[in-house]
């Protein structure tokens, strides 16, 4: 089940590394637009929050990177290995990460 379960993991986060490579890296509007873009509005916080906050969402880039590399070599394997942890964490620093994200865009304020 775990590694079924990854296969859709893997796809998704394929999907948004492209996204986030094409829309606010490179610039480059794409069909992969369509699926939006996260607006944070970090205006109300001091820099320190705001470079911290630009500092993860680096590190969330990198975090998809390693998924994508890695989720397709845990998936071969029959056992749990130590990737399957690191993985996990992987996967719950993106969720973090996503609904902070989501929380301070101010089309989705839900506070």
């Amino acid at each position: 089940m775990w590694r079924k379960t990854l296969w859709c993991f893997f796809i998704v986060i394929l999907i948004h590394f492209f996204k986030d490579l094409t829309q606010d890296i490179l610039k480059i509007a794409t069909p992969l637009d369509y699926f939006g873009n996260i607006n944070e509005d970090l205006s109300l916080f001091s820099a320190g929050v705001q470079k911290t906050f630009m500092l993860f969402g680096f590190g969330s880039f990198a975090v998809e990177l390693f998924l994508i590399l890695f989720i397709p070599l845990t998936i071969s394997t029959k056992k749990p290995t130590y990737y399957d942890l690191l993985i996990v964490i992987a996967l719950l620093f993106l969720g973090i990460y996503f609904i902070t994200a989501l929380l301070l865009d101010p089309r989705f304020k839900i506070l």
